[in-house]
């Protein structure tokens, strides 16, 4: 996901940051008012596994 391209990459980073968050709460493992950065950043192995 990494491009040569400086705005893809950011774009294709808050994607994946965004799905993140999104899935983690999703799960139940978290609602949108606890959601802390550290939560999404445990999440992104779940975002690499759904895109994979």
């Amino acid at each position: 996901m990494q491009h040569e391209s400086v705005l893809e990459a950011m774009n294709n980073a808050c994607f994946i940051h965004g799905m993140s968050a999104d899935l983690r709460i999703e799960s139940g493992q978290n609602t949108v008012i606890d959601l802390l950065a550290s939560d999404v950043i445990d999440g992104l192995t779940n975002v690499f596994r759904t895109m994979s």
